[in-house]
């Protein structure tokens, strides 16, 4: 592919792009359930609760522990801060992330390390630096 079409973010801004997705569009209930499954391991799909006082339906999505029976139903605008805590209290691998980012954009991507490259000031030989902790998610657009 062209470079043109390469586009590489670090971890915490694919994380942000995720958040924003769904912040632009809160109502792709079957999207969410896959994502917050995915990140709280347990089993959601979507749905809808029926509001007694007034009869009005909220779209959502019923969320299920994996260790419980009882299912809770989650509003669709309690998303941003359902996902917001998710990601803040599971530590995601750089393959989670990817999957994550896959799953909700749709766009072919992967993990690259990030190359820095320096010269010494004495004007010496050229050093390449593979950092293994500034990772980045690289996007095939």
């Amino acid at each position: 592919m062209n470079k043109k079409n390469n586009k590489f973010l670090s971890f915490s801004l694919a994380i942000r792009e995720i958040l924003d997705d769904f912040r632009s569009d809160p109502k792709q209930y079957d999207l969410f359930a896959k994502v917050y499954s995915f990140l709280v391991e347990g089993k959601a799909v979507p749905g809808e609760e029926k509001c007694p006082p007034m009869g009005i339906r909220y779209g959502g999505i019923w969320y299920r522990p994996e260790n419980l029976e009882e299912r809770q139903f989650y509003n669709w605008h309690e998303f941003d801060y359902l996902l917001t805590q998710a990601f803040s209290l599971r530590s995601l691998s750089g393959e989670d992330i990817v999957k994550l980012y896959k799953m909700v954009t749709g766009v072919n991507a992967s993990i690259d390390f990030q190359i820095i490259n320096f010269t010494r000031p004495e004007g010496g030989r050229r050093i390449s630096y593979t950092s293994t902790t500034d990772n980045t998610v690289k996007l095939f657009i």
